[in-house]
């Protein structure tokens, strides 16, 4: 999976410019001129980059595939596309990315300075669908209140930004894990540094440990499946 010709890439709605991808096994090819946004691939090296893509294009899918690619075109600045990809394996990521999401509220909980409601507790230890509900119903209100202009809670404060990453458990996934480990990371920034300038560089060394381990989550799953353990 270390391959430096891997590429990752979330499905559920479309896949970017079309809404087929290659069988395991299958190639799918597109010929003639490689024109980037209009008939290639972008190239997502790792797992966590196919989620913030996903994130930020409000992709819903959860289906991860692992795919081969070739006939890479360099679109400058380290970027690329390719028009050549080939099936590997796909797992659905659904409880991953939920399981992971939680992971990085629970890791600034105590900065939330006052009790988060029950039934939002009740989803953060065991995050199953039917109680997400109950629990955005308990979460809005005393979030509206948290960010009351009349409260004492001010935007560039931990507790605001461990509010803002418990509120992205909310969201649909990949979203929600993305946004949540972004929120997380900055709260833990400003919950230990004091200049905005290494607010931000340890709020990015938080980050890259959580991608790292988020990558390492789904590599640990796609072994999982291809060793017949699912």
């Amino acid at each position: 999976m270390g391959s430096e010709k891997i590429t990752w890439q979330f499905t559920g709605n479309k896949h970017q410019k079309t809404d087929q991808l290659p069988a395991i096994g299958e190639t799918l090819r597109f010929t003639g001129e490689i024109i980037p946004r209009r008939n290639s691939f972008e190239l997502l090296p790792t797992p966590h980059q196919a989620m913030e893509h996903q994130a930020v294009h409000w992709g819903h899918g959860t289906l991860l595939h692992m795919m081969r690619w070739d006939r890479h075109v360099s679109t400058g600045k380290g970027g690329g596309v390719y028009s050549e990809i080939t099936g590997l394996a796909a797992i659905d990521a659904e409880e991953l990315l939920k399981r992971f999401a939680v992971d990085q509220v629970m890791s600034v909980s105590h900065l939330w300075g006052v009790s988060m409601p029950e039934p939002v507790l009740d989803y953060l230890a065991a995050p199953e669908s039917d109680k997400l509900e109950k629990a955005e119903s308990a979460f809005l209100p005393v979030y509206i209140e948290f960010f009351h202009p009349g409260s004492d809670s001010r935007t560039k404060s931990p507790a605001a930004a461990a509010w803002t990453a418990t509120s992205a458990i909310f969201l649909h996934n990949p979203q929600s894990a993305e946004r949540a480990t972004v929120w997380a990371s900055r709260a833990m920034g400003l919950a230990t540094e004091t200049d905005d300038a290494a607010v931000v560089r340890t709020a990015t060394a938080i980050w890259t440990d959580a991608m790292t381990e988020f990558d390492r989550r789904v590599y640990d799953a796609f072994r999982v499946k291809e060793n017949g353990d699912v």
